[in-house]
C-alpha cells in the first residue's frame, strides 16, 4: 500500500544554510536548487511511503 503525506516546516531550509555555512554561497545555491524541486513554495515537501517495499520516496513537485 502507498500513502502520500504532505509534510509543511517553513523553516526547513534553513537548517541547509546552518550545515553548509552562510559564507558558502555558491555551494548553497546548488543544494538549495537540487532541493528546490522537492521542497514547494519552500515550506511543502510531499512523501510517498510504500509499505509493501517498506520504502519511502520524495515527491518532486511541479511547478507552474
Amino acid at each position: 500500500m502507498e500513502i502520500k503525506l504532505t509534510f509543511k516546516t517553513p523553516d526547513v531550509l534553513d537548517q541547509i544554510q546552518d550545515q553548509v555555512g552562510a559564507d558558502d554561497d555558491v555551494e548553497l545555491d546548488k543544494i538549495n536548487s537540487t532541493i528546490g524541486r522537492f521542497v514547494e513554495h519552500e515550506e511543502y515537501i510531499t512523501i510517498i511511503f510504500d509499505t509493501e517495499r517498506r520504502t519511502a520516496t520524495v515527491e518532486p513537485f511541479n511547478s507552474v
